[in-house]
């Protein structure tokens, strides 16, 4: 997870510096955290208990679908948000940003 304004900074470091054009850069936030611990912080943040962020992808797609959303969204949801992607969600931050 990483927070817009850091994104939009690296962003206009990278658009105002010759020589950093054409390259990829992955960006990071300060410390790798899973989706039960963004559950917990919503929780907390809302007084509200917040669960199901960390579950199988099709109590995902049940969830999504229930909620009245197009399959073709669903899937692409599922797809981007699924089980592999959870693993690098946990992955710790890499300090290479400019």
């Amino acid at each position: 997870m990483i927070d817009l304004r850091d994104i939009a900074a690296t962003t206009a470091v990278v658009l105002a510096t010759d020589g950093l054009e054409g390259q990829t850069y992955e960006l990071t936030g300060r410390e790798a955290i899973t989706y039960g611990e963004i559950a917990e912080e919503l929780s907390v943040a809302t007084g509200r208990p917040v669960d199901g962020l960390d579950g199988p992808d099709e109590a995902a797609r049940q969830g999504l679908v229930e909620a009245g959303m197009p399959d073709c969204l669903v899937e692409h949801l599922i797809a981007l948000f699924g089980t592999s992607d959870r693993a690098r969600l946990s992955r710790p931050p890499t300090p290479h940003a400019p």
